[in-house]
Parts: structure tokens; sequence; C-alpha cells
């Protein structure tokens, strides 16, 4: 499928695959990753992700969301995100979000972007971040 594609730099784990809990099918999948020198972004509940272990392993450039933005996509459960996300920056200098494409969550985006200079906060692209978080 890579090969059908161009511009990109890595691929992100989907949560709720069966195919991500397991060593003998996600190993060889990441370890052609590496050799194609892209990286894999993780997303879901820290704790139960196999990924980045295996990442880490084989030595893959990688980077873990430290939250979705909307996993409840209501205006009141995106801002509280969004603040949280803002609290994960001051402590740690940085943190990976991620978000889907929905109108409410674009909604609430836009806005917040507008005063992120004010916040002394600045966006930067995911592969500014890789291989940057603490290794667990």
């Amino acid at each position: 499928m890579l090969s059908q594609v161009t511009g990109y730099f890595g691929v992100a784990t989907v949560l709720g695959s069966r195919f991500g809990t397991s060593k003998t099918l996600l190993r060889p999948v990441l370890e052609a990753l590496k050799n194609r020198g892209l990286m894999v972004l993780s997303t879901g509940v820290q704790g139960s992700l196999l990924a980045p272990k295996i990442g880490k392993e084989i030595g893959l450039t990688q980077a873990v969301s430290d939250m979705t933005l909307d996993d409840e996509p209501s205006r009141a459960a995106v801002e509280a995100k969004l603040l949280r996300l803002e609290g994960l920056i001051k402590e740690r200098n940085f943190a990976i979000a991620v978000a889907h494409p929905y109108p409410s969550t674009i909604a609430r985006l836009i806005p917040w972007m507008k005063k992120l200079k004010e916040k002394k906060i600045t966006l930067v692209p995911l592969s500014a971040l890789a291989g940057k978080q603490a290794s667990e």
C-alpha cells in the first residue's frame, strides 16, 4: 500500500485492532517500516500499546500520542482536552495529541490555534518530535 502514495514520513497505529496486539504479526511490519526509513506514531492507551515496545527493541523512530482530543467530540470535552494539552506542554515542554477530522473538533481547534502565540506555544510537525519522548 505504501508504494501507491508519496510524501509520507511514517504511519500511525489505530487502536482496536487484534493485529496490533500480536508480536508475531506486528514485528515484521515494524521492521519493514524501519527498513524504509519511516517512523510510527502509536495512538491509544499507553500501557496497552505493543508497537512502542517492539519499536524500541528494533530501533524504530517513533512517537506515542499523549492524548486523543476528541474521544468525546463535544465542544466542552474538546476544550477540556485542549486545556489539559496546554498543561502537558508547560510541564514537559512538548506533547503529542491526535484528533479526528470531526467538524466539532475543527471548530474548536481553529480559535485555539489563533491564541497559541500569546500562550507561547508553537505547533511543530510530528517528525520534529519523533524519538524525543523518554523511554519507558
